[in-house]
């Protein structure tokens, strides 16, 4: 039985001529990220949550979803669309992970976290994921600036800001 599995493994599929491979990337552009205790899926078209609570179920969420750069024909720009892209899908990502937090959390820990805590649990978060990039932007600015091109860092965090300061 082995023998038949490694004979359908080694098998390739038939080549795909580039009428159907173009018609193949616009059926099949998916993304998607984890997030807490589940997985958010994105389609030119919808957005998919699915979450594990607390009791063990999957909470399950579908939207239909317009793009920004369809909404608008100045989104739709290119150099506009991939920043408006970026942006896009970054407010999807926190709304995908706020919405997980809020299924994936026990009823009991919902009530110990008030107010600002999880403002400032969010901005630690971002904080830390910052300072574990300053090594690597210290090189990448290094080598830029060596090279004689110009150069422009966009910083939040006050303690990235000084470290890569010190660092240059």
């Amino acid at each position: 039985m082995s023998d038949n599995n490694d004979k359908k493994q080694s098998e390739t599929p038939p080549p795909v001529n580039d009428a159907e491979r173009s018609s193949m990337s616009t059926e099949l552009a998916m993304g998607g990220q984890a997030i807490i205790e589940g997985v958010m899926m994105r389609s030119p078209h919808r957005i998919a949550m699915a979450v594990r609570t607390p009791e063990g179920d999957i909470a399950v969420e579908s939207r239909p979803h317009i793009p920004y750069s369809r909404r608008n024909k100045f989104f739709g720009w290119p150099i506009v669309r991939g920043a408006v892209s970026m942006i896009e899908a970054l407010v999807i990502g926190i709304g995908a992970l706020n919405w997980s937090a809020d299924h994936a959390m026990p009823p009991e820990e919902k009530k110990k976290v008030e107010g600002g805590m999880a403002l400032a649990m969010m901005s630690d978060l971002r904080k830390r994921v910052g300072m574990a990039k300053v090594p690597h932007a210290l090189d990448w600015i290094s080598q830029t600036v060596a090279q004689g091109e110009p150069c422009i860092v966009f910083l939040h965090h006050n303690d990235v800001h000084t470290t890569l300061r010190v660092g240059l």
